[in-house]
């Protein structure tokens, strides 16, 4: 009898061992074909990212159906901003940059001019009490920045981090007075469709709206 129970005990031992190996190879199997089926196409893609600043005059967004406060169903879209561009009058795109980044890498890039604006001042003749116009210069620095982070999920949304930054002046408003400087900073993340561009900032002022406007795309997509 005693014999018989210990061939039972060595009988269950191998019985059990042989489950846990099977099990075991089972998990592996099925983790080989979750990583297979999980394995991102676009791991090594490069994303053409590209930003563009539009100014929108305000009355041609409120014509465009776009509700002052921006309320659904009446809020703003880039099918209503598009709409406006169409009118060199109503819209415009002010300034663009572009960057090509590899999935799940950074890039940067930044632009520099200076722009040198004529106006004329009156300026009293030290021997008479006669004024005479004279004209000068004014020298304005005018760049842009953008810095991205890209990464590219399997069903080929784009999560994207951004800064983008703005340095430029404003349009001549009053003779003989300097320009208006306009500075503009932007920082946030957002999920993007590839190939769609999207509003992803925006200011306004009393006349006209400035939108920050991205697109992302895959590159061999």
């Amino acid at each position: 009898m005693a014999k018989i129970s210990k061939n039972i005990v060595i009988l269950a031992v191998i019985v059990l061992c042989t489950t846990l190996l099977v099990a075991a190879s089972d998990v592996e199997t099925a983790k080989t074909v979750t990583e297979k089926e999980v394995k991102n196409p676009y791991e090594n893609s490069r994303v053409l990212i590209e930003a563009f600043v539009v100014e929108v005059k305000l009355d041609a967004l409120y014509k465009a159906g776009v509700g002052p406060v921006g309320q659904r169903p009446n809020s703003v879209s880039m099918e209503k901003i598009l709409k406006c561009l169409r009118d060199e009058d109503k819209a415009k795109v002010t300034a663009g940059a572009k960057i090509a980044v590899k999935n799940r890498e950074n890039g940067r890039m930044s632009s520099n001019q200076s722009k040198h604006v004529e106006r004329e001042i009156i300026q009293s003749q030290k021997d008479t009490e006669a004024s005479v116009p004279k004209k000068v210069f004014d020298r304005y620095e005018i760049n842009t920045t953008f810095g991205v982070n890209a990464r590219v999920h399997p069903d080929s949304d784009i999560y994207l981090e951004f800064t983008f930054g703005q340095r430029t002046v404003g349009s001549v408003s009053m003779s003989g007075v300097p320009l208006d400087t306009i500075n503009m900073d932007w920082a946030s993340s957002v999920f993007l469709q590839a190939g769609k561009p999207s509003i992803v900032g925006a200011t306004q002022n009393d006349h006209t709206v400035v939108f920050l406007v991205i697109a992302a795309d895959i590159e061999n997509k």
